[in-house]
Formats: C-alpha cells, structure tokens, sequence
C-alpha cells in the first residue's frame, strides 16, 4: 500500500509539471501573436484604423487676423558669383499680414522694401549694382510681395504656396514652412531659393552667358525669414 501511494504522488506530481509546462508554452505563443502598439515618441508615424501609416497632425494655429511687426521680424539673403564668398545682408520687410480660421492660415501676404538692402560688408559698390536695373530697379519697383495662396500641413510644418511679385513679374512659389504660436503671436520660419532669371535679372548670368566663366554671377538667390506676426 506505501508503495501504491508513493506511485499516485508521483503520477500526480508528473501531472502537475506537464499542466504548468503547457500554460507557459500558451503564455510565450500568445506574446509573439499579439500585435504591438504603435511608437508615439519621436517622429514615429501612427498608424490609423486601416492598418495604413497616418502623417501626426500640427496642432491648430489660434483664430484670428494678424498683422506683421516688422521691428521684430528679418528677411536675410545671399548672391554670390560662380567662385567668390557670397553677399549677404538684409532685406527691410515693410508690412504682411496673416488669416487664419478653424486653426489653419486661409490668407497671407508680405510686403519687401528694396530700397532698404543692406550688405553686411557694407560694400557700397555692391550695393549700388544690386539696387540698379541690371538686378532689383528700386526706382522703378520699390517694393516686392508675396501673397499666399495655399497652406498644406505637412510633417513637421507647412507647404506654403504663393505668388511673389519682382518688378511687376508675377511667378508661383512653394517652399517648406514652421510656424510657432506663443505670448506674442506666431512666429513664421521659412528658407528657399528663387532663380532670378524668372523675374528678368539675367546680368551675367552663368546660364546665359557661359562665356565669363568664374567672373559669372550664381542665378540663385538664397532667402532666409523669420516673420513675426501679432493679432491685431
């Protein structure tokens, strides 16, 4: 009789280790099936209802009208010729404004003041040419706009897409865009190029005449602003 007892407990005990072996088996399969959730930190991509990856939404802008404050905003530059340091400076921004409904820009514009350009060498000789009729004719075109005509939320900013008038020369622009809300209103961020042939500054252009070389002048003009704009 000991000895049947002693083989029911250890039956009982072989048991026991099969239904224990057999739940952590179920436990591990059910963990590698399981579907993750998806990252929210960083940059990580959500993924929407349909298993497809969804572009994270910009937080809603504030309502309301905007006017630019020009003390407080800049709009930089640089030009340079085929193999020389370029110029750089400022560009006076005279006035802009901004709409924005339902937390998304539906108007915009700037104004730029062209008699206002700086160098920061202060090269005079430069200064005098950029202001001729061979590039910006400031007698004749004081001032340039931009007028803002479609906004599209991207990853991280905006597609801001507009009209940019140069010497009475009208071409659509698109470039990348931040835009930052705090205290004192939004702040806009934006860095593009523009080909001046497109607003008629051909003056020794590399494109149209090959023949100067190094003595050429780039086509492109860098721009770089920060606009700051205050609800009015």
């Amino acid at each position: 009789m000991r000895f049947l007892y002693l083989g029911v407990g250890a039956a009982a005990l072989t048991m026991n280790y099969v239904i224990t072996a057999l739940m952590l088996s179920l436990a591990l399969l059910a963990a590698c099936t399981a579907p993750s959730a998806p990252s929210t930190t960083g940059n990580a991509i959500a993924i929407d209802a349909e298993g497809s990856p969804a572009v994270r939404q910009l937080p809603p802008l504030p309502d309301g009208d905007y006017a630019l404050d020009a003390a407080a905003s800049s709009l930089r530059y640089d030009v340079s010729k085929i193999a020389s340091n370029p110029h750089t400076g400022n560009v006076a921004i005279k006035s802009g404004s901004l709409v924005i409904e339902d937390g998304i820009v539906t108007e915009g514009d700037y104004v730029v003041d062209l008699t206002k350009i700086t160098e920061d060498a202060n090269n005079e000789r430069y200064l005098k040419h950029i202001r001729s009729a061979d590039f910006f004719d400031i007698e004749k075109f004081p001032t340039s706009q931009f007028i803002i005509t479609d906004v599209t939320p991207g990853t991280g900013g905006y597609a801001v897409t507009g009209d940019l008038t140069i010497k009475d020369i009208t071409k659509e622009l698109t470039f990348p865009a931040t835009v930052e809300a705090d205290a004192e209103g939004l702040r806009v961020k934006a860095k593009f190029t523009i080909n001046r042939l497109d607003w008629n500054m051909t003056y020794a252009s590399g494109t149209l005449f090959q023949q100067l070389g190094d003595k050429a002048i780039k086509d492109e003009i860098g721009y770089e602003f920060s606009l700051v704009f205050v609800q009015s």
